[in-house]
């Protein structure tokens, strides 16, 4: 966030927003992420999320996406905030089945994910072909800029939880939705991990096809 002038907008979020369906269209071109939310926020200072509960995003085609050069984000904010052709904050209840997600970001060099989640409950990742983005150039990886780059980053995936009343106090319980299934997917990667996760919870990997063209 910036000094809250014309130049430098503050942003907040004005809540949560509800059943979000994205379906069967072509993205490309795009200056920053192809699907995405419109700022993350320094944790440290705030406890603020652009949140969605009940996304669906299925099959559309996006590429070509992230085609400006990619601002970094603030040190306090790297391991926070991601760029990709899919890139959000918090999403309770997320499926993201049959989509094309390639050829978005410049080159190897700027931090750029296929699909980041910051912070997710119950999310269903089924059937994506996510390949080539940050596409591998000439020039050294040594010389990539820091930020969060993969095939597939959850930095925290959780369970879906519902409240469970014992003597009259609430206690959260698991509803028996994974933390994550991530299923069937072909996910290759120019620079960094095809998938990366962190989670508590029940989480399946399976069928997947998960290549990384190189590391850091």
């Amino acid at each position: 966030p910036g000094q809250g002038t014309p130049e430098d907008p503050t942003y907040q979020s004005a809540g949560a927003l509800y059943d979000i369906r994205i379906e069967r269209n072509l993205i490309e071109g795009m200056g920053l992420n192809g699907i995405g939310v419109v700022a993350f926020f320094n944790l440290d200072g705030q406890d603020e999320f652009i949140s969605v509960v009940d996304l669906d995003i299925l099959g559309n085609r996006i590429t070509g996406c992230l085609q400006r050069e990619l601002e970094l984000f603030p040190e306090e904010v790297r391991q926070t905030a991601g760029y990709g052709g899919i890139s959000l904050a918090d999403v309770e209840m997320l499926r993201l089945h049959d989509n094309i997600i390639e050829d978005n970001g410049p080159d190897h060099l700027q931090p750029v994910c296929g699909v980041y989640v910051l912070h997710g409950e119950g999310l269903d990742i089924e059937r994506n072909r996510i390949v080539n983005n940050g596409a591998k150039t000439n020039e050294d990886a040594e010389d990539a800029m820091a930020g969060r780059r993969g095939g597939i980053v959850i930095e925290f995936a959780m369970p879906g939880i519902v409240p469970l009343e014992i003597r009259r106090e609430l206690w959260p319980r698991q509803n028996g939705v994974p933390a994550a299934l991530i299923h069937d997917n072909i996910v290759s990667q120019p620079l960094g991990r095809a998938l990366s996760i962190k989670a508590l919870g029940p989480v399946t990997v399976q069928g997947n096809n998960l290549t990384s063209r190189g590391v850091i």
